[in-house]
């Protein structure tokens, strides 16, 4: 898709024949209307040179190239990093919710744990449940930074800064979430999901950042793999504090609030 560049950013002098000779985007004279967003949206999604179906691929193809041209500067071509992640995550929670996996996923642990639960700790987990599940896609983006972190440790001296490694971990989240959306109906055929449900995530992760650290990183597969798996490892344990963190304040907030 074209980018808009309007008269009222650019000068005029900096205008040359349909694009500008500024920031080399289009020119559109018009005003801009809904359905102009509409068709930009769907140009972005359905164009396969450079949107989110090339992206996908390339990201299947050669994960390494997408991100080293990516943080090179070469960025027109892609979807960035933050939309690819946020489109991914939501349709892959989508899919989730839709089969009833995440229903069955609480039910199943509401089972385990509630004999040992008291009436507000009962009451706090069930409306904490319900804000996880309404803002599912942002307790999933909290994985990134977090990965993030421990992928710049074990790879210090790639020269890649922070920025860079959130960039390449949101790609390799969002695609890792793309697989998953695809392959999750596949747990409806087995009887205990919940326990499926999280080997399969944790197998898909490591699958899929296998690959990407060996094609970004140049990297053997068994190094790429133990570094994976460090990575996930540790990354979770940081999201795990973060939730228990975001969890007592809300408990706190509750409490004081009188709705528990």
């Amino acid at each position: 898709m074209l980018s808009l560049c309007r008269l009222r950013y650019c000068a005029i002098e900096m205008l040359s024949g349909a694009y500008c000779s500024q920031c080399g985007q289009k020119v559109i004279r018009k005003r801009l209307t809904v359905r102009q967003l509409f068709t930009d949206l769907f140009s972005q999604i359905t164009n396969v040179d450079r949107g989110l179906w090339y992206t996908a691929s390339m990201l299947f193809r050669n994960p390494g190239k997408v991100i080293r041209d990516y943080i090179g500067g070469s960025t027109m071509k892609y979807t960035s990093p933050v939309r690819y992640l946020l489109i991914w995550i939501t349709i892959s929670f989508l899919v989730y919710f839709g089969f009833g996996l995440y229903e069955q996923q609480a039910a199943e642990m509401t089972e385990a744990f509630s004999q040992d639960y008291t009436e507000r700790q009962r009451i706090f987990q069930e409306k904490w449940g319900n804000i996880v599940k309404n803002y599912a896609q942002v307790f999933g983006m909290i994985l990134v930074p977090m990965y993030a972190i421990f992928s710049r440790l074990l790879f210090r001296r790639r020269d890649l800064n922070f920025a860079e490694h959130l960039v390449a971990n949101a790609y390799f989240s969002a695609q890792a979430a793309l697989i998953g959306a695809l392959l999750n109906p596949l747990i409806l055929l087995a009887t205990d999901r919940f326990s499926l449900s999280l080997l399969f995530g944790f197998s898909v992760s490591v699958a899929y950042y296998t690959v990407g650290l060996r094609s970004l990183f140049a990297q053997r597969w068994v190094p790429a793999f133990l570094k994976t798996l460090l990575i996930i490892f540790f990354g979770f344990i940081g999201y795990s504090i973060v939730l228990s963190i975001v969890g007592a304040v809300v408990g706190i907030i509750f409490a004081m609030s009188g709705n528990i």
